[in-house]
């Protein structure tokens, strides 16, 4: 009879309440990290998660929503994409009735309001507007920068799509350059590419990418890093914070842009950041009850610790720092302690500091003008200089005015500014 009560206890404890899905662009390491959540919710929910990991999101999301069998829930690259199936005919669920006090914790820019609506949270961060460097090194990256383009670690290569490494340089420098109130009408349309403060950002781009410099970023992927072996002759990265590796977190240090390029410190300092969206398609039955208790298990601290602490098989190793450490925007998230991940805790300070923040600008963009931005980085840097930056903002402005003139469309996947809901205006992605 003892047996017997043992092996029923176990059966009860591993009992599970069905079975939901979750659609992200995390593979590899990050999959890896992002599965230790899920566990944690597995674990405590008896739920089995059924998680796909794809650096084709837009693409696989879309074929399931046409074919009817939507994930229970996806996790979105940026505020662009939320917006793109909020107007759509199969929009995620709005999440104030699921999350109801917790939404509290997120501001405005991690909790977005289409017509005062909440259908995403910001489940993880990154920071943007900075630049790498080894503090070993005898110059400050001011001094090194001065030297020229050849110093930059910079390669326009991209899992999906190329050109988008330029796209950030060319929005944080536009940022400092011009505000962001400037950079808020860029990203919805608003401003022309052919006057202002866009060519201005182009121009400054144009100055550190001259023929050389520019030559090397098209023939090197993103990824390449201030400690690679072939990285010898480059001392800087301007790139996001996911950018860290094990000697990141060990070796390398950052400042923010306008630090290093003082030339381009004209507004008042801001940061670029972007952030990645949970949403709720699962909408009846007891398996939207458990996908709803997955949503609420990513804004606990409990779930975000699962997330953040270091990997069992590093741990073993006697490693303390956690290169793939997400950064969480609520205020109860735990923190990286800056003792033993000082790089982590500086990216995390950065992020919750005071400093207004803005989400990355061509994300917000419809998604023609995205493509069309990212192809324009890498004409231009074929043959960089006045006559081409001409070109090619002549080019990005055509694009701009075809969708201001455009109907809109459900999805604004073809109309100016953030897509959402058409008549419905949507979030600010500067606070």
């Amino acid at each position: 009879m003892a047996l017997l009560s043992i092996v029923g206890t176990g059966d009860v404890r591993t009992e599970h309440r069905g079975r939901i899905s979750v659609l992200a662009s995390w593979t590899d390491a990050e999959e890896a990290r992002f599965r230790k959540v899920l566990n944690a919710y597995a674990a405590k929910y008896h739920v089995n998660v059924d998680y796909q990991g794809t650096t084709a999101l837009r693409e696989v999301l879309l074929s399931r929503l046409n074919a009817g069998n939507p994930p229970d829930i996806a996790i979105l690259p940026s505020l662009g994409e939320v917006g793109t199936y909020v107007g759509s005919a199969s929009p995620p669920r709005e999440l104030t009735p699921v999350l109801k006090d917790a939404l509290n914790a997120y501001g405005p820019l991690w909790a977005p309001r289409f017509g005062g609506k909440v259908y995403a949270v910001a489940v993880k961060a990154d920071l943007k507007s900075i630049v790498w460097y080894d503090p070993a090194r005898p110059q400050s990256p001011r001094t090194t920068a001065a030297r020229g383009g050849g110093q930059w670690c910079a390669g326009m290569g991209g899992d999906a799509t190329s050109g988008w490494p330029g796209t950030d340089w060319i929005e944080d420098i536009l940022l400092q350059q011009s505000g962001t109130e400037a950079y808020e009408k860029w990203a919805r349309g608003e401003l022309p590419w052919t006057e202002g403060a866009v060519p201005r950002a182009w121009e400054a781009f144009g100055g550190v990418f001259t023929r050389e410099p520019a030559a090397a970023a098209l023939e090197n992927d993103w990824g390449q890093k201030l400690f690679a072996p072939q990285s010898r002759q480059c001392s800087l990265q301007h790139q996001a914070s996911f950018a860290r590796t094990a000697d990141y977190t060990r070796r390398a240090a950052f400042a923010p842009t306008r630090e290093v390029l003082p030339g381009i410190a004209r507004g008042p300092a801001a940061t670029e950041v972007s952030a990645d969206f949970a949403t709720l398609f699962a909408r009846k039955g007891e398996q939207a009850g458990a996908a709803e208790d997955l949503m609420r298990f990513l804004t606990t601290e409990e779930g975000q610790k699962a997330w953040a602490e270091v990997p069992e098989e590093e741990k073993s190793r006697k490693v303390t720092t956690n290169p793939g450490r997400p950064f969480f925007v609520t205020p109860g998230a735990p923190r990286p302690d800056p003792g033993t991940e000082r790089v982590n805790a500086a990216v995390s300070k950065a992020l919750g500091g005071p400093q207004p923040k803005c989400l990355d600008a061509s994300d917000a963009m419809p998604l023609r003008m995205r493509f069309a931005f990212q192809h324009g980085v890498l004409d231009y840097l074929s043959d960089p200089g006045p006559e081409k930056q001409r070109q090619v903002l002549a080019y990005l402005e055509d694009v701009r005015e075809e969708l201001k003139s455009a109907p809109a469309v459900p999805g604004g996947a073809e109309t100016s500014g953030v897509p959402g809901i058409p008549g419905v205006s949507p979030p600010h992605i500067c606070r």
